[in-house]
């Protein structure tokens, strides 16, 4: 796999967990930002 296809499935990555996270914030389940679950990845 070259760079460039492991960083662009990188970005598919952290922009699913993006969208889940922020469909569990809006239905309340987290109360904290997401920006802290990512960091620790």
């Amino acid at each position: 796999m070259s760079l460039l296809a492991f960083s662009r499935f990188l970005d598919f990555l952290v922009t699913s967990c993006n969208c889940l996270l922020n469909r569990y914030a809006l239905c309340g389940y987290l109360k904290e930002p997401y920006p802290d679950l990512l960091s620790i990845l």
